[in-house]
């Protein structure tokens, strides 16, 4: 018979806990240094959606914990759970529910408690 699940006791579950941390933590590395290839930074769920230069990328990770990994400065977030790069916007509408555009078309949701800090940087979110 398999044991359950919970009865197996593996002497390297630690060493398998630590590659899995590093990993975490290198992941947000690389975000940090790939922050000027981004353009916005999206949740869903426990993942993020990143967009760049580099394509399309989803990783398991918390939106608040890449937020702080990014630099000072280099964004906006304009949602709970939108970040968007400076320089990286085409326009904003603003209507009913206000949104930026990106150069790709991609459009992103401002809300209400973001609108103004958006407001106030659109100079350096949208290109010139």
């Amino acid at each position: 018979l398999l044991p359950r699940l919970g009865e197996v006791n593996s002497p390297n579950q630690g060493a398998v806990r630590s590659v899995v941390r590093s990993l975490m933590k290198n992941t947000l590395r690389t975000l940090a240094n790939l922050y000027h290839r981004l353009r916005p930074v999206s949740a869903e769920e426990h993942y993020l959606r990143l967009r760049g230069s580099f394509g399309t990328r989803m990783i398991r990770h918390s939106f608040g914990a890449a937020l702080e990994q990014l630099p000072q400065g280099s964004g906006l977030q304009v949602h709970r759970s939108h970040w968007v790069a400076f320089g990286r916007v085409a326009r904003i509408e603003n209507g009913k529910t206000p949104q930026l555009v990106l150069a790709d078309g991609t459009l992103i949701p401002v809300s209400s408690r973001y609108l103004q800090a958006v407001l106030l940087t659109e100079a350096q979110l949208v290109t010139s």
